[in-house]
């Protein structure tokens, strides 16, 4: 039957998580878990919703920059953090 375990195409839910974490390290870059003010394991990740999200969008509207990832049942949006490493950029094709 679909939708339950003994459907092989069945998923299931599962809980969707948005990850800031240093490429070279592992170490977490944002404060996920605001009871302390210390950066450790609990700011590796943050629930945002449930089933797979989907990939990061990013979106600069006026200067302001934005991610959009889609979980199960919405999109979960997110001002992004460091507008300074944010870097437009240009290109011109030639023939």
């Amino acid at each position: 039957t679909a939708g339950s375990a003994v459907d092989p195409c069945y998923v299931g839910e599962g809980t969707a998580r948005l990850y800031a974490l240093n490429y070279k390290t592992a170490a977490a870059v944002l404060n996920f878990d605001t009871t302390n003010d210390i950066l450790d394991k609990n700011d590796r990740s943050k629930i945002i919703g449930s089933a797979i999200p989907s990939g990061v969008v990013i979106a600069i509207i006026r200067g302001m920059g934005t991610s959009y990832i889609g979980v199960g049942g919405g999109i979960f949006t997110s001002d992004v953090i460091n507008r300074a490493a944010i870097t437009r950029m240009y290109w011109r094709q030639l023939f």
